[in-house]
């Protein structure tokens, strides 16, 4: 109606971590699957069981409307799983071409032009760059469909494996570390629910009331449970990545901070929460594949690097 007027808007997502999971959507003809139906299919597929409650509402509709805006970024390197540097961005008007493309003298020639007005090369937003990592794409995107059968699968399994882990955190009991010949007791709290497979969490010393030694709990934590130089990549048994989040920004942090017994009055808009973040890239953290309880091994990490950053701030 309002682009009848004259008066419109440019509407881009910014997908480029979690695009791929909309092929949790799709099935196998690549047509958006209605809500209950989906849930259906993927607790029959064993892709993501009822009892996870997955998707809930908003993020059912937040990909659902993909298919309505004018750009959406995606990058094949993340949840693509393709092991090259790959980025994309698709419009929904061909127009675009025509702002973004340089026709460069030393790579075109004007009869390139004339016999071929698709010229890819032309069209890319960083310059001339190898085709290697597009070939990749494009391979593994033959061989494992955008659809609940290929990527979906894979994704959602990801994303099961992601709420059990929310589940095992938020269902922690408060627990005691040794170190140096003295006790402290430690609790982990998740922050919220994860929409798709990246949980977020911090740990705390009960009785701690300081945001700055949590802070500093939690980068003792994550240091340990960091890839150092020297040390073989298969030697650590979990690896952890990590955010600030400003409590200026993130109105949900007093009210987390006070449950992890931190004095929220002490904060102010400078004020920020490091927190550990763990992208659950792996589907083998259902049972579907092995009886081994990976979650309880990533929470044996947990507890021994947590016992490590404890000795070293004592």
């Amino acid at each position: 109606k309002l682009e009848n007027e004259g008066i419109s808007f440019w509407i881009h997502v910014d997908a480029a971590y979690g695009g791929y999971a909309r092929s949790i959507f799709l099935d196998e003809n690549f047509e958006f699957m209605e809500k209950e139906s989906l849930k259906e299919q993927l607790d029959r597929l064993k892709i993501v069981s009822k009892s996870v409650n997955w998707p809930v509402e908003p993020i059912y509709q937040a990909y659902k409307a993909i298919s309505q805006v004018d750009s959406v970024t995606v990058d094949p390197h993340k949840l693509g799983y393709v092991p090259y540097p790959a980025g994309g961005i698709a419009f929904r008007t061909k127009l675009v071409r025509n702002i973004i493309s340089f026709f460069a003298p030393y790579i075109f020639e004007q009869k390139d032009w004339e016999r071929n007005p698709q010229l890819l090369g032309s069209f890319i937003m960083e310059g001339s760059k190898p085709g290697a990592s597009a070939a990749a794409v494009w391979a593994a995107h033959r061989v494992i469909p955008l659809n609940m059968l290929g990527y979906g699968k894979l994704i959602g399994e990801s994303v099961e494996g992601a709420q059990l882990f929310y589940n095992r955190l938020a269902a922690s009991e408060p627990f005691t570390v040794k170190t140096g010949g003295f006790e402290k007791e430690l609790v982990v709290r998740p922050l919220a629910q994860p929409d798709l497979n990246i949980v977020i969490y911090a740990f705390n010393i009960v009785g701690n009331r300081s945001l700055e030694v949590m802070n500093r709990l939690n980068r003792a934590i994550k240091d340990k449970l960091s890839y150092h130089e020297g040390k073989p990549i298969l030697a650590h048994e979990a690896i952890v990545s990590s955010t600030e989040l400003e409590v200026k920004t993130n109105k949900a942090l007093p009210n987390y901070l006070k449950a992890m017994g931190i004095d929220v009055s002490t904060l102010d808009d400078e004020s920020s929460v490091f927190v550990l973040r763990s992208c659950i890239m792996t589907p083998y953290l259902t049972s579907d594949y092995t009886d081994e309880d990976y979650i309880e091994r990533f929470m044996a990490a947990l507890l021994h690097a947590c016992n490590a950053a404890v000795a070293e701030l004592a």
